[in-house]
């Protein structure tokens, strides 16, 4: 394109040049026309000058001796004026344009011959015959000179009407010349301009094309059309950029979603958030992980503040903990979080500062350590489980062989001595006590190593039956006489569909019948006892235990299978600790619902089959 521009550049130039010189040689040979037309045309008038000067002279000569005769000064100075006029036209004697050429010369000679019989009859004395005859003679001679000047210029005239002529054509050819330059050179210019403005603007137009579809993002586009020159270098090299921009882009989409794939993915909980100004602390981006954790939508996270999801006492610490990530620190701590329910939970976060196209966040990963701290307080609860079976081992062989004894020495002597009725149940109370301190024992025992549970099959819902006519014998005993007169009635839903199930039939019904009895504690003085089973959609067995007695209130739910807690005056805390171990040694789990003051329910839920293998030793 620029070697084509050049040479049409040059092409122009010289087009402008040769017509510049073209037009510039044809002024000058029109101009020199004009002079040699205007020289001629002096020439005629100058012709017809001397004319009038001798036909002046001549005049002067008939009038002479005339009333009307001029005087002699006057005669003379229109001779002068003739003799200058005809010098006159001497002076054009050597101008290449003089027709006269060599006449000149000879006409010199006749004004000389003429200007002596002048100045003959002027000077002449003699008789008048002689004065006629000299004056005939001048007068002849002037017009004899007259006759000679017309046949001199005849000729002059015709060259300068012939070269008049030629002027006029040569002028018209110029003139006609000038104008087809005038109007056919900036027509050319124009032609040749617009070609080399339509082949740059179809080229530009072409890769203004390119570039709008590469700006909407069609990074498919390639230019096909046949282009020349640079352009042609243009549109190849568009072409490469075309497919390096979506070789880029599709790393660049590669490396997206992989990150995107780690962050949507991730276990853990991620939290991109504002770490300057007013909204410091506001999420701007979370993942899925984050949101199932907390309950919400990542939608509805977007946009929240973290101190909406610390606890009230922890999020008057979020502003510290930003100016420390700020500073550079990467901050690990462990906090309550709160779902969306209102419910806390632990939270181990690590945070640090991200620094992205200028502006700075803060970039925090947390983990949920439920199940981690779940598993620390089993931990904790197998050790704490470990030191009560050491020491129940211990209590066993030091408590129990004394006890033993105790209990026979006092049975000895409330049988021998003769002892008053008040004594005698003093001696009843002490070794009603003693069996309290023996059962006491053997349910420490029970709950640090409970005995390894025997499956078989067994049908859950004549246990249960068994179960509730048990505590109604149980309740017969003396130590239950005041239980008696509650007016409590006992309901069982039993589902028919049960399947047997593998079981340790005298665990739970340990289990059973020490909820039952919990439930008749529970009630004040009537009430009613459900006992429920039922078979849900996973294939597992729920039995429910429900009282509408006194219910737990918040701590006593959150206690309620801790040993060593009770709600009894005389209650050792641990028939709800055993059951809930017993129940776990079934492969199954026993959950809590109750209300202070509207009772409890216990839901058991256990497995159809076991694999005879005890889980807690």
């Amino acid at each position: 394109m620029k070697r084509k521009a050049f040479i049409g550049l040059i092409i122009l130039s010289l087009c402008f040049v040769v017509g510049g010189i073209y037009i510039t040689a044809g002024m000058n040979r029109v101009v020199s026309k004009l002079q040699d037309i205007i020289l001629l045309q002096q020439m005629h008038s100058q012709r017809k000058t001397l004319v009038e000067k001798i036909k002046e002279v001549q005049t002067d000569l008939l009038l002479k001796d005339s009333p009307h005769a001029v005087n002699f000064d006057t005669f003379v100075q229109h001779g002068e004026e003739m003799a200058e006029t005809l010098n006159g036209c001497f002076s054009c004697h050597d101008h290449p344009v003089n027709p006269l050429g060599e006449k000149i010369g000879k006409l010199r000679l006749i004004l000389e011959a003429y200007q002596g019989k002048l100045s003959r009859v002027y000077t002449l004395r003699a008789n008048s015959k002689r004065l006629g005859d000299a004056k005939k003679n001048a007068y002849d001679a002037g017009e004899d000179l007259q006759h000679a000047i017309g046949r001199i210029f005849l000729k002059a005239d015709i060259q300068i009407a012939e070269r008049t002529a030629q002027a006029q054509l040569s002028i018209a050819a110029t003139r006609k010349l000038f104008i087809v330059l005038v109007t056919l050179g900036p027509f050319f210019v124009l032609l040749v301009s617009a070609y080399f403005f339509g082949h740059f603007t179809r080229g530009v137009k072409v890769l203004a094309t390119a570039f709008s579809k590469i700006q909407e993002g069609d990074l498919e586009y390639r230019i096909a059309a046949k282009m020349d020159d640079e352009f042609r270098h243009l549109a190849d090299a568009f072409n490469n950029m075309g497919r390096s921009l979506k070789e880029q882009c599709r790393r660049v989409e590669s490396i997206q979603q992989r990150y995107r794939m780690l962050f949507e993915s991730a276990a853990d909980s991620i939290f991109i958030m504002e770490a300057e100004g007013e909204e410091a602390g506001r999420i701007i981006s979370a993942n899925k992980a984050a949101a199932d954790a907390h309950g919400y939508s990542v939608e509805e996270l977007t946009g929240m503040h973290i101190r909406d999801l610390d606890d009230p006492v922890v999020a008057t610490k979020i502003p510290g903990r930003i100016r420390r990530i700020l500073n550079g620190e990467w901050i690990k701590e462990v906090v309550l979080h709160r779902k969306k329910d209102g419910t806390f939970f632990p939270m181990e976060i690590s945070a640090g500062l991200l620094e992205y196209d200028g502006n700075r966040y803060v970039l925090a990963f947390d983990r949920d350590i439920t199940e981690r701290v779940k598993a620390d307080e089993a931990l904790q609860r197998s050790r704490q489980l470990a030191m009560v079976g050491e020491m129940a081992a211990g209590l066993a062989h030091e408590i129990k062989n004394p006890l033993a004894g105790i209990k026979v020495s006092i049975e000895i002597l409330a049988e021998e001595l003769d002892l008053g009725q008040e004594d005698k149940e003093v001696f009843l109370r002490i070794i009603q006590e003693v069996n309290r301190l023996e059962n006491l024992v053997k349910n420490l025992l029970n709950y640090a190593r409970p005995p390894k549970p025997h499956f078989e099959l067994v049908d859950l819902n004549m246990l249960l039956a068994n179960s509730v006519k048990n505590t109604q014998v149980v309740l017969k005993s003396p130590n239950h006489f005041a239980d008696l007169k509650k007016g409590i009635l006992f309901l069982t839903e039993l589902s028919p569909e049960l399947p047997p199930i593998h079981a340790d039939a005298s665990q739970l019904q340990q289990v059973f019948l020490n909820l039952l009895l919990n439930g008749i504690d529970a009630i004040a003085e009537s009430g009613t006892i459900t006992v429920h089973s039922s078979l849900d959609q996973a294939g597992s067995i729920q039995v429910v235990i429900k009282d509408n007695g006194r219910g737990f209130d918040e701590e006593g739910l959150q206690k309620a299978f801790q040993p060593f807690f009770t709600t009894k005056s005389k209650g050792t805390g641990l028939g709800l600790a055993i059951s809930k171990r017993l129940v776990e040694q079934h492969k199954g789990h026993v959950e809590l619902t109750s209300s202070k003051g509207e009772g409890s329910a216990f839901t058991i839920t256990l497995a159809v089959k076991q694999d005879n293998e005890v889980f807690i030793q």
